[in-house]
């Protein structure tokens, strides 16, 4: 019936939701154990397990395993820190592989079965699941970053501005801050959360609070001659991430660019409108999950389908393409960034 890895890919995406009660049921069925009598349990346990078919048809997609392996170790330990029993994830795993198995027979060996068992590896390997803390006192601005961790983990908003504010001078040192400071710090909230050491009320609220701080510099970051470049900054839709975006465009800000930012879930005409109109050179685009990369690739697709604005460099930037450092490629773009400072200097050689 599936001939290709990405018409499984769709057939999943198109079927998640049966898909995921019939894994809901096997896991039901094979291990009583973990049966729950509790509706909002069972709804939650169907919500998890439609995450984890999303993320397996995103990487068979592109047809990249790093993004189910880095996904299943990111979701090895999360469990391991919530109050769930030792071997759930062993069971969540083969249950999916046994309702995979079923439903695609005829393409499981070939097209499947490499990700899964991938995924088994993650699960027996002790060494995967550990993340050091991101925030290193010896690194550059290590100091400062801890400190500002801080005043966010306790609620001190105005100390954090201050520390902040008293160590920006001019353009160069609100580089080094977001570099340094606010993309760690990010970095490590995101382990904190992910290791159920802080909420998630609390982790939308450290970030609140920093981009409260980015809008507090804004006098040093406009203040850059003008070079005569243009870039639209946006996320795909349904992503709801956006700092790292808006630290992309303040760096292009203060390199001289003229920027607008679009924000998430703006509608993929809107966007190629603003590119027509304002001529823009580069667009940047950013995915932070992973199954949000094939809207990615859509709306890449729907620019380059535009005589008017088909040229324009596109770059790429996010969680995903980090994991997977060529999937740029497969999305159609021009290249890829790992922080905000080497996009500029990509963008620079792209035009």
């Amino acid at each position: 019936m599936n001939k290709s890895p990405q018409d499984i890919s769709t057939h999943i995406q198109q079927n998640s939701q049966l898909l995921a009660q019939a894994i809901l049921e096997d896991i039901y069925g094979r291990f009583p154990q973990m049966v729950s009598s509790d509706p909002i349990a069972q709804q939650k346990s169907l919500r998890d397990l439609g995450f984890h078919l999303a993320y397996l048809a995103e990487a068979m997609a592109v047809e990249d395993v790093s993004l189910f392996v880095d996904y299943i170790d990111w979701i090895k330990l999360l469990f391991a820190n919530l109050p769930l029993p030792e071997d759930t994830l062993n069971i969540v795993l083969m249950s999916m592989d046994h309702v995979l198995k079923r439903a695609y027979s005829e393409s499981y060996s070939q097209f499947i079965a490499p990700y899964i068992d991938k995924g088994w590896r993650v699960i027996s390997d002790e060494l995967m699941g550990v993340q050091d803390t991101f925030i290193h006192e010896k690194a550059h601005l290590g100091t400062l970053a801890q400190k500002y961790l801080q005043t966010l983990l306790t609620g001190e908003r105005q100390a954090g501005s201050q520390l902040i504010l008293d160590y920006v001078q001019d353009i160069e040192s609100v580089k080094d801050v977001y570099l340094y400071v606010f993309q760690p710090v990010q970095y490590e909230i995101g382990r904190l959360w992910q290791t159920n050491k802080i909420t998630v009320a609390e982790e939308h609220y450290c970030t609140a609070v920093t981009q409260l701080i980015m809008s507090q510099l804004y006098s040093y970051i406009f203040t850059a001659p003008r070079v005569g470049r243009k870039m639209v900054a946006t996320s795909v839709s349904g992503e709801l991430h956006e700092i790292g975006i808006r630290m992309v465009t303040d760096f292009f800000e203060m390199n001289g660019w003229d920027t607008y930012y679009l924000g998430a879930n703006t509608p993929h005409q809107s966007i190629i409108s603003i590119l027509q109109e304002k001529k823009a050179d580069v667009l940047a685009i950013s995915a932070t999950i992973t199954f949000h990369v094939s809207e990615v690739k859509k709306l890449i697709q729907k620019i380059r389908s535009q005589p008017e604005v088909a040229s324009t460099k596109i770059l790429v930037g996010g969680y995903p393409f980090l994991v997977a450092p060529q999937l740029w490629k497969a999305v159609g773009a021009d290249g890829y960034a790992v922080d905000a400072k080497q996009a500029t200097n990509i963008a620079e050689k792209l035009i």
